[in-house]
């Protein structure tokens, strides 16, 4: 399958050059390589880097380690394809706090103890795949109400219907730009924010009825009634 893109940027990288790509739906992507105008012949230096990412089975590939910090909206992302999963997790590294899992057998796993504000997975994985996955988080109803996004390459209309029914809330299709990813992250978490700053309110306006209740039903001191006004500014503010 090739070296992978995880592979070619960090030899890149190395190189003290970029690496960018464009993608069209059905005609397919263009990879553009940048490398510093006084490059040289560093034969012997790509031949080291490659020799640092020797070629192995999929699976035993390791996965890159990626820092968290406190306060951070937490990803977790499922994909098989390691060079995709390092991918995306570097790319997203800078922002979040990115946990993975390489199906959702190892996805489960993880959500038993890590609190996970979003998250992103492939759909065709060994052990189990993304649409297993979705319904076992179904019947979870600590974990159902994570927004959940398919990252993926099976396309037709029968297999988005089929995520759509789950609940699923986004559908990313293979290849795809990393700014759109990017973007539909943003949007969702700015959502998940929003749809928690509304339960506050509705939480602290409940509150502020039942106090006014008690004032208007009992008769309470002056003194207490300044204390209880007190408490409806504070859930007020």
């Amino acid at each position: 399958m090739g070296i992978g893109l995880y592979i070619v940027k960090n030899i890149i990288t190395s190189l003290n050059g970029s690496i960018t790509f464009e993608s069209e739906k059905n005609i397919g992507s263009t990879f553009n390589v940048v490398l510093p105008h006084n490059f040289e012949n560093k034969s012997s230096i790509v031949e080291e880097k490659m020799r640092l990412f020797q070629p192995v089975d999929t699976i035993n590939l390791i996965r890159k380690e990626v820092k968290h910090i406190k306060n951070r909206p937490a990803i977790l992302l499922v994909e098989d394809n390691i060079d995709l999963l390092n991918f995306i997790a570097e790319s997203l590294e800078n922002l979040y706090n990115i946990y993975t899992a390489i199906n959702g057998e190892e996805a489960l796993n993880i959500l038993t103890n890590t609190k996970i504000d979003l998250i992103l997975s492939d759909i065709m994985m060994d052990k189990m795949d993304g649409y297993e996955f979705r319904e076992k988080l179904i019947e979870m109803d600590e974990l159902k109400s994570i927004p959940f996004i398919f990252i993926t390459a099976k396309t037709g209309i029968d297999e988005k219907i089929r995520g759509l029914s789950q609940g699923v809330v986004d559908y990313i299709c293979k290849p795809f730009e990393i700014s759109e990813l990017e973007e539909k992250i943003k949007n969702w978490l700015l959502l998940i924010k929003l749809n928690s700053l509304k339960a506050e309110i509705e939480l602290k306006s409940k509150h502020q009825r039942r106090l006014e209740n008690f004032i208007n039903e009992y008769n309470i001191s002056p003194k207490e009634k300044e204390v209880l006004n007190y408490l409806l500014q504070g859930y007020k503010n």
